[in-house]
């Protein structure tokens, strides 16, 4: 089983506000915009191309701006986590007979710690990491009363985990 949270670039977004020089960076250097991961970065066409592309896709054509996080958090998720994803179980489902499943965590919640710690609790989505606090408890105490919603979604979300177990 593997899979992504629905805006797993959110956890980029606190460096987007920590250090608003990124966009300038971003800007003046196109490649920026092309993950290491695309391994395309000894032809510089196809590097210029794909970068455009992404400006094109994710922020209009246009030079990013301080205003675009939520824009910057897409890009983010796609390019850097939802595409390398993608790609291992494309290369898995070639390779392996055995079945792999595929999954994405979107609920948007008390329990979204990542979010409360990275102070980005006005985004929509949960960030990378925040479904593991619907799997385990933390060691830390869950300022969260105990009728709040995100409990049920622990609840459920555990027994999926479970019956995956179990069952495959």
């Amino acid at each position: 089983m593997i899979g992504n949270t629905n805006r797993e670039g959110l956890f980029n977004v606190r460096q987007f506000n920590l250090e608003p020089s990124i966009v300038a960076k971003y800007n003046e250097n196109p490649e920026y915009y092309v993950p290491t991961s695309y391994n395309i970065f000894n032809d510089p066409s196809k590097v210029k191309e794909v970068a455009d592309v992404m400006r094109n896709v994710y922020f209009h054509g246009e030079n990013m701006t301080s205003d675009e996080k939520d824009e910057f958090a897409n890009f983010q998720t796609d390019a850097g986590y939802k595409f390398s994803t993608d790609r291992f179980v494309k290369l898995y489902a070639q390779k392996s007979k055995d079945p792999i499943y595929y999954y994405q965590f979107s609920y948007d919640g008390a329990l979204n710690f990542i979010k409360t710690f990275l102070f980005l609790k006005g985004y929509k989505g949960a960030a990378h990491a925040d479904d593991i606090f619907y799997l385990f408890k933390p060691g830390f105490p869950e300022l969260v009363f105990p009728s709040n919603y995100a409990f049920e979604v622990r609840k459920r979300n555990l027994r999926m985990w479970a019956n995956f177990v179990k069952t495959g």
